[in-house]
C-alpha cells in the first residue's frame, strides 16, 4: 500500500469514527443536555479533518514498478493527491511543462534518472529518485510472430530466453493501469519459452518476465492497437 494509500485510509476511519461517535452521543440520555454543543464540536472537528485531508503531500508513484528500470523501459509516474486534476512536476528541482497527474517515460534514457516531485494545491511531495541503467537485462523477451501494432483483438507470440535457466520465471502484463500475471508452461531445464499473448484490446499493453524474487527481468515488450491500416499510434 502506498504511503498516499495509507494516509487516506487513516483520514477516512478517523472521519468515520467521529460520526459514529457523534451520533451515539446525540442518542444518548446522558448526554441531551449538552448534546448539541458536543454535537457542533464534533461537525467542526470532522469539517477540520476533511480540510485537513486536502493539505496531504502528494506523493509519486512509478508504474511498473521495478527493482531496476533499464535503457528503453516505458514507465509512468502518476501524482496521487487528493484533488485536483492539474499538477505541476518537477525533475531535478526543475518545473516542468507538463501538467497532467500522469508523466509517460516513452523510453527511459540515462538522461531520466533524478528526483521526481509533483506539487498539487501548493502542496510538494517528497522527492521519488529513479535511476535508469545505461544497458539491457540478460534475460531476453523479444517477438516471435506479430507486429508491435495490431488491430484489436489480435495477439502475438513472444519468446523468453535466459542462459541461467528458467525455473521459476513468470511474465506480467500491464494494460489500463492493472497489472496481471501470466500463466507459463516450463520445463525445469527450460532455457527459452515461446507463449502466445492474450487477445489485446487496448491501446497500450506492456508484457516483460521476472524471476521468482523479481530480482531479475527482462526486457520490455509493447504491443499497442491500432484501427487504423497504417497502423499509426
Amino acid at each position: 500500500m502506498t504511503e498516499y494509500l495509507k494516509q487516506s485510509f487513516v483520514w477516512s476511519l478517523l472521519s468515520a469514527f467521529i460520526i459514529v461517535f457523534a451520533h451515539c452521543l446525540c442518542c444518548s440520555d446522558r448526554a441531551m443536555r449538552g448534546g448539541k454543543h458536543l454535537l457542533l464540536l464534533l461537525l467542526l472537528l470532522a469539517a477540520f479533518v476533511l480540510l485537513a485531508r486536502c493539505q496531504q503531500k502528494p506523493t509519486v508513484s512509478v508504474s511498473p514498478e521495478y527493482k531496476e528500470i533499464f535503457s528503453g523501459d516505458l514507465f509512468y509516474l502518476t501524482c496521487n493527491s487528493a484533488s485536483g486534476s492539474k499538477v505541476k512536476w518537477y525533475f531535478n528541482n526543475v518545473e516542468q511543462t507538463l501538467t497532467d497527474k500522469t508523466w509517460k517515460i516513452a523510453a527511459a534514457h540515462p538522461k531520466h534518472s533524478g528526483s521526481y516531485q509533483c506539487e498539487s494545491n501548493g502542496q510538494k511531495s517528497e522527492g521519488s529518485s529513479i535511476v535508469v541503467r545505461g544497458y539491457i537485462p540478460r534475460a531476453s523477451l523479444t517477438m516471435k510472430t506479430g507486429q508491435p501494432v495490431i488491430r484489436p483483438g489480435g495477439s502475438v507470440v513472444l519468446q523468453l530466453d535466459n542462459d541461467d535457466g528458467l525455473q521459476g520465471w513468470r511474465c506480467w502484463v500491464r494494460s489500463k493501469d492493472r497489472i496481471r500475471r501470466l500463466g507459463l508452461r516450463l520445463k525445469n531445464d527450460s532455457v527459452s519459452l515461446a507463449f502466445d499473448t492474450p487477445h489485446l484490446f487496448d491501446h497500450e499493453t506492456i508484457f516483460w518476465c521476472t524471476d521468482r524474487t523479481k530480482e531479475h527481468r527482462s526486457n520490455q515488450i509493447t504491443v499497442r492497437t491500432s484501427d487504423s491500416s497504417c497502423g499509426s499510434v
